[in-house]
């Protein structure tokens, strides 16, 4: 299983859902609470690939804004 389909299998698990951007390289990342984030598939390995447990995918997702902008 390629590391892109493991991120995927996990972000399910945590009960986001991840959606193509039609015509473009990004992903459109999403929770039942309405929060989003866009990322480019290089970016999503790179910051949620080394997570295992769910806890972890929905709290970096959910802090992932504040993160970026410190």
């Amino acid at each position: 299983m390629s590391r892109l389909a493991r991120v995927f299998d996990v972000f399910q698990t945590a009960g986001l859902r991840l959606l193509p951007v039609p015509g473009t390289k990004w992903y459109k990342i999403s929770d039942a609470q309405g929060h989003e984030l866009f990322l480019k598939e290089k970016e999503i390995i790179e910051h949620f690939g080394d997570l295992e447990a769910e806890e972890e995918v929905r709290e970096r997702f959910l802090n992932f804004g504040l993160q970026e902008r410190s």
